[in-house]
């Protein structure tokens, strides 16, 4: 279980890797969530609780903070990915941070041009390895660039999926 009390101007989005979760805002009636979807919880004075259902499964997820604002009008989110080797929005525009995912072929090239001028990215392998800007990025791999305009980056393996999530700085 993890319980985090959150401030006014920090919001957080949960994506899960593996098997299903449960989260809840202090009061709330736990909410499921699975990996195909992803949590965005935009800035909220209050304590939320993420938690495994399961006794005898493990779960894995990403737990992603911002210390921004974040504006969503839909909590639960859908990560479409049947079209593979590009790059998928999964998040809208959240008080500027854009969020893509996408699975890859191997040996798969593709670019991410950033969408505003002073913003940062971070890319994150959640599957497979990948080479992001000259750097091998292997499965639970991230890396932070800034000051720059785009990224290239190869898929090295087959089912491969990256996170992008593009931020101002």
């Amino acid at each position: 279980t993890l319980k985090r009390t959150l401030r006014k101007k920090e919001s957080i989005i949960i994506i899960p890797l593996v098997g299903a979760l449960e989260y809840d805002l202090e009061g709330d009636e736990p909410q499921a969530i699975i990996p195909g979807e992803a949590w965005i919880l935009p800035s909220a004075d209050s304590s939320v609780c993420v938690r495994n259902p399961y006794d005898d499964e493990l779960i894995n997820f990403l737990y992603l903070a911002f210390s921004a604002p974040l504006s969503a009008t839909i909590p639960v989110v859908e990560i479409k990915l049947e079209e593979g080797n590009v790059l998928h929005p999964f998040a809208g525009n959240f008080g500027g941070v854009f969020c893509y995912m996408g699975i890859y072929d191997c040996r798969k090239e593709d670019i991410y041009k950033v969408r505003r001028p002073g913003h940062g990215i971070f890319v994150f392998v959640i599957n497979g390895a990948f080479e992001v800007s000259g750097r091998l990025l292997e499965e639970r791999d991230g890396l932070a660039m800034w000051n720059v305009e785009e990224t290239d980056f190869e898929s090295l393996s087959n089912n491969a999926i990256l996170l992008v999530i593009e931020v101002p700085l």
